[in-house]
């Protein structure tokens, strides 16, 4: 497995991911451990989940935490390497305390670098973050409008339905209701089923 390209593990993990999605948990056991062989962190992360559930198999604790802290140390590796997609995964680690303690200074600052780097999923929360003081900062609308227009900008999926929403319940003008309307339109289409499920309410 080692030896083998990037998209024959891409391919394993998707099958292996499939496995558990439908409860064949001896095949994906099976899979995430010939994944794990070449560090994909992601087969550790499923291998914590299935170990500490008993998915299958008989309950180790000791195990999910085991395989759970070499989750941890790979994206930890990957994002101190300057890997933006890991230094995001990182930033939601330290926040959530997800198999890592709890940094809500560092998280912020991650994904305030991201985010001032142009990254949308990171403007996106920055502007949940100041929406509901979370992530040891203050709750500030100015700075939470700010990020969320910033993601409207990069075209974050999400934040064109939360930006809509805002307008919805900030403008009773026709004009504004059609350009809600045109938001959400856009915000489904780029995969947000939010607002694919507000536009199936308000035909």
């Amino acid at each position: 497995m080692t030896n083998e390209d990037p998209s024959s593990q891409a391919e394993l993990l998707r099958a292996a991911v499939d496995s558990y999605e439908t409860d064949r948990m001896s095949i994906a056991l099976t899979q995430f451990l010939e994944l794990a062989k070449s560090d994909c962190e992601e087969a550790f992360l499923y291998l914590s989940l299935i170990f500490r559930d008993g998915d299958g198999i008989e309950k180790d604790e000791l195990a999910a935490v085991r395989y759970k802290r070499r989750y941890v140390q790979i994206i930890e590796s990957k994002a101190t390497a300057g890997i933006a997609e890991y230094r995001l995964k990182l930033a939601y680690l330290l926040q959530f305390g997800d198999g890592a303690p709890v940094d809500n200074s560092r998280a912020f600052s991650l994904f305030l670098q991201l985010a001032e780097e142009g990254c949308a999923e990171a403007q996106f929360h920055l502007s949940r973050i100041f929406a509901h003081g979370d992530c040891g900062q203050k709750r500030d609308s100015d700075l939470e409008l700010y990020w969320l227009n910033e993601a409207v900008k990069a075209e974050w999926p999400l934040a064109i339905y939360y930006a809509a929403l805002f307008l919805e319940n900030t403008s009773d003008a026709a004009e504004s209701r059609r350009h809600v309307k045109e938001m959400m339109r856009k915000s489904s289409q780029l995969g947000c089923w939010q607002a694919e499920k507000y536009l199936n309410s308000n035909p």
